[in-house]
């Protein structure tokens, strides 16, 4: 009887852990999701700003040969 009881509580903490282990790969794919979004958007930004440096660049030469002539 009692070997019965301990078998059936060690089953409900296993499926208890189950579904923990779940929830937790879960919140671990969200956090994952997230930075690579962060990521995305660091990467994003880096971008426009390195885009628009060179444009300002391109411009600032542009208006140099401007004064030149």
């Amino acid at each position: 009887m009692m070997l019965q009881s301990n078998t059936e509580i060690l089953k409900g903490n296993a499926a208890s852990l189950t579904k923990l282990g779940e929830q937790v790969g879960s919140i671990e794919l969200e956090i994952a999701k997230s930075r690579q979004i962060m990521l995305g958007e660091s990467n994003s930004r880096a971008a426009i700003a390195e885009t628009s440096q060179t444009m300002l660049r391109a411009m600032a030469k542009k208006f140099q040969s401007w004064q030149i002539l």
